[in-house]
């Protein structure tokens, strides 16, 4: 038997047969029934830091709704399709078109997953299925919003902050001084393209020869963190059983002391303010019990966020819940390029973002394309229809697992033979179902960038080093040098956590609360947006978009250009071109 391939990106775009073709998207319009289900925007996550546990709260909106309203209105709204009659329950017949939590999810190939329907038609087992019978099955089986954790192999950021330290450390005695700082703009020497612009390939000592200090292989795609690998973030789900981030609590702050075998936890232990452990310490008695620590969750967070995926209504993606009365660590929450919040704790450092992947519905297109093409591959006989031999034959090979189940959905008009049109049609309506349930549920994909030095060179987060921020290298010190030593030192650099919200399809044969393997989110920087300010000569000249103009790029005489120059720091910034120009206006004007 011939094996059957189905490319990468045909099995990432093309949804499951599972989800059958007869749930169109076009039902999907219009008003929903509401769920019984209050639906919240709210979801707390607990960031398990060196010196205490901070509780992070996070408000997800999908166009500017709860993440999971959209989620419900979705299951809603694919229960009234298959409600074929109309008549407000699923018969057990239309019920057989459920599609499994796990091919919901996924996204990725055909499958031939079935609903237990003994699962769904619990009350009162009348061989049908309500609305609140359907909706409990998949929120005890899916979830509007969940977290992801990733790791890079090889540790690429430690690897380019290892040999970044080498690189400035003239003295080879571990530490940075503000002299070796200030002489990082040596660093363009591995400028590969030379365009005045430092990105981390560049310094990359595995992938620029020119760096002399090769230190590991990085070149492995990102995987998911060991099982048996403590999580650095648990999120909360109020459903919980056992409660197993408490057990984490006790286990990380707990002292080795006489509380030791009931690892009770007290407010230095926890690094909580009076106010905040007094309303968990139900008892008084100074120390939270196993009872106590449960309700962790139910107090005023330490950081309150609001995250915004699709439409926004002009409101930031990212951005700090203003309330009575702010968050304890809002005050150390400062925002970035892109739009972005980043909380800083110390020697950590946890960014928030947004990025924006649902599969565009031009990808139908490309579906449909794929469809055609599989469709001549499995028409061995080549007379332009699928028997259920061609069918069956394609059936056991990967990727195709359950095709010949979905033989009778996808004959449309019961001939027993299926025609492309009909075999792209199936695909067509799949497809739409599968980008729908995409963009309905929020994915918060959590990884360890480690400590890195580039990160703090880079000002203004973009994923480059201008000569500017190399210039400005000297300023890191005093906010970075914890010890007050006059020297930063690498346990100083702060390690940075990546927090990507997006609506990306989850990957991997897993589902539901599960951890799964995604794929490294990420990107390399943009050009320094001057809103169009600035003379014509001064953006003509600034060739490589950092907002400023280097004496290479400069195309007068060193002598313009130390008087445009005016704090002669070796680059012409926005506001400098701007007070020249005017300058010249004045001028000329007089004469």
């Amino acid at each position: 038997m011939k094996r059957w391939i189905v490319p990468s990106l045909a099995r990432r775009i093309v949804p499951s047969l599972a989800l059958q073709a007869c749930m169109v998207l076009a039902a999907m319009a219009g008003e929903e029934p509401k769920t019984a289900r209050a639906p919240s925007d709210q979801y707390d996550l607990i960031f398990f830091d060196e010196k205490r546990p901070v509780l992070v709260r996070l408000h997800v909106r999908i166009d500017d709704k709860p993440c999971a309203q959209v989620w419900d209105e979705f299951l809603q709204s694919l229960f009234k399709h298959l409600d074929a009659d109309g008549d407000g329950m699923l018969s057990l017949a239309e019920a057989e078109a459920m599609p499994s939590p796990q091919d919901l999810l996924s996204g990725s190939t055909f499958s031939q997953a079935k609903v237990n329907l003994k699962r769904v038609d619990v009350k009162p087992k009348d061989d049908k299925i309500s609305l609140e019978e359907f909706l409990t099955f998949y929120h005890q089986n899916t979830q509007p919003f969940q977290i992801v954790f990733t790791q890079a192999a090889g540790n690429s950021t430690e690897t380019l902050n290892d040999a970044l330290f080498k690189l400035l450390d003239a003295d080879k005695d571990g530490k940075l001084s503000k002299e070796e700082l200030a002489n990082a703009e040596a660093l363009m020497k591995y400028d590969m393209d030379e365009d005045e612009i430092l990105t981390a390939d560049e310094l990359n000592p595995n992938r620029n020869p020119a760096n002399p200090f090769v230190l590991q292989d990085d070149t492995q795609p990102e995987k998911t963190m060991r099982p048996n690998q403590p999580r650095p973030f648990a999120l909360v789900q109020p459903d919980e059983k056992g409660k197993p981030w408490r057990q984490e609590l006790q286990n990380r702050y707990g002292k080795a002391d006489g509380r030791l075998k009931g690892k009770l936890l007290s407010r230095q232990d926890l690094g909580m303010d009076e106010a905040t452990f007094a309303l968990l310490d139900k008892d008084k008695d100074g120390i939270l019990d196993a009872e106590e620590l449960g309700h962790f969750t139910e107090r005023p967070a330490d950081v309150e966020l609001m995250i915004r995926l699709g439409q926004r209504g002009g409101n930031e993606q990212v951005e700090a819940v203003k309330g009575d009365k702010p968050a304890a660590l809002n005050a150390q929450l400062r925002s970035g390029k892109p739009l972005q919040m980043t909380l800083s704790l110390g020697t950590t450092l946890l960014e928030f973002r947004c990025k924006e992947t649902v599969l565009p519905m031009l990808n139908a297109m490309i579906a449909k394309q794929v469809a055609s093409a599989q469709f001549k591959q499995l028409d061995k006989d080549n007379n332009g229809y699928l028997d259920m031999d061609e069918v069956k034959a394609a059936n056991g090979q990967p990727g195709m697992e359950g095709f010949a189940a979905a033989f009778k959905q996808i004959d449309a008009d019961g001939d027993g033979k299926i025609f492309e049109k009909e075999f792209i049609a199936f695909i067509e309506k799949a497809f739409q179902v599968q980008a729908k349930a995409m963009a309905s549920r929020a994915v918060l994909n959590v990884t360890d960038q480690g400590r890195g030095l580039f990160d703090l060179l880079d000002t203004n987060q973009d994923g480059r080093l201008t000569l500017r921020e190399l210039k400005q290298a000297p300023n890191i010190l005093a906010a970075a040098d914890r010890n007050g030593d006059g020297f930063l030192s690498s346990d100083e650099i702060p390690r940075t956590f990546q927090l990507m919200a997006h609506r990306e399809p989850v990957s991997g044969n897993r589902f539901g609360k599960a951890v799964v393997v995604v794929a490294r989110m990420g990107g390399m920087g943009q050009q320094r947006d001057t809103g169009g300010r600035g003379p014509l000569w001064f953006r003509k000249m600034d060739k490589n978009g950092d907002g400023d103009v280097s004496r290479r790029e400069f195309l007068g005489s060193q002598e313009d250009f130390d008087k445009i120059d005016a704090d002669h720091d070796g680059l012409i910034s926005l506001e400098e071109a701007e007070k020249f120009d005017e300058l010249v206006r004045k001028t000329a004007k007089k004469e």
